[in-house]
């Protein structure tokens, strides 16, 4: 039982069919019942899984701030069925607006996260206005053109590779896919396929690769450089 399913299983349906059915007996409307039975419920429980996390204010906020963005989420998934069903085209997302949706949601997932690590709102709100000056870009631009950088490629090519990595290949679910690896997952296998396949299979080379994976993971855990985030729960 993760802890997504048990607050979607436990809290977010039980409290979504209540306020829809009480919604529906106030009569408010299509954009009523949204705002009562799902915008409601899920600012609501993410504000739980804020608080689940420590409790402190920046834990608040940050489940208040994850709430707020899956409550857009579904709102603009919503208006895109409606779209759809009006001009009655079946046509999937452009690449366009897939690169778009990625970038979105990778600066989402940056700006939620600076309130879940940060020690105070105080000390999340200078990270904020940090995030937001551009005065110093011409400083960067100079440290973009020096000689250092110019001469090794390297910190560039391995950003590159990291990025390559992460957009085409699978992850471990999809690995092992052949397996059944997760909960309900014939019901979404399919969503965002990678574009390199890979399958495991029960083979020496299989075996010889997850044993260097596993060695270089305990060498990096027992570097203790940084700490595990959930350590602390």
């Amino acid at each position: 039982m993760t802890l997504q399913r048990f607050v979607v299983d436990y809290m977010f349906q039980p409290l979504s069919v209540s306020l829809a059915r009480a919604a529906g007996g106030w009569g408010l409307g299509s954009w009523g019942n949204f705002l009562v039975a799902v915008a409601l419920p899920t600012i609501v429980v993410f504000l739980f899984v804020g608080l689940w996390h420590g409790a402190g204010w920046t834990f608040v906020f940050f489940g208040l701030i994850q709430g707020a963005y899956l409550t857009v989420n579904m709102l603009w998934r919503e208006l895109w069925r409606k779209r759809r069903r009006r001009s009655r085209t079946r046509s999937g997302n452009s690449l366009w607006t897939h690169v778009a949706s990625v970038a979105l949601t990778l600066v989402s997932v940056v700006v939620s996260d600076v309130m879940f690590r940060a020690s105070s709102i105080s000390a999340a709100a200078r990270v904020y206005a940090g995030m937001t000056d551009f005065s110093d870009l011409g400083s960067i631009r100079d440290i973009l053109s020096s000689a250092s950088l110019r001469t090794s490629a390297f910190p560039f090519l391995f950003l590159a590779l990291c990025f390559v990595i992460i957009f085409t290949a699978p992850n471990s679910q999809q690995i092992l896919a052949r397996y059944n690896p997760a909960y309900n997952w014939r019901e979404w296998k399919a969503i965002s396929q990678p574009l390199v396949h890979v399958s495991f299979r029960p083979t020496f080379v299989w075996a010889l690769g997850m044993a260097v994976i596993l060695f270089f993971g305990f060498s990096f855990i027992m570097r203790k450089q940084s700490e595990f985030i959930y350590f602390n729960f």
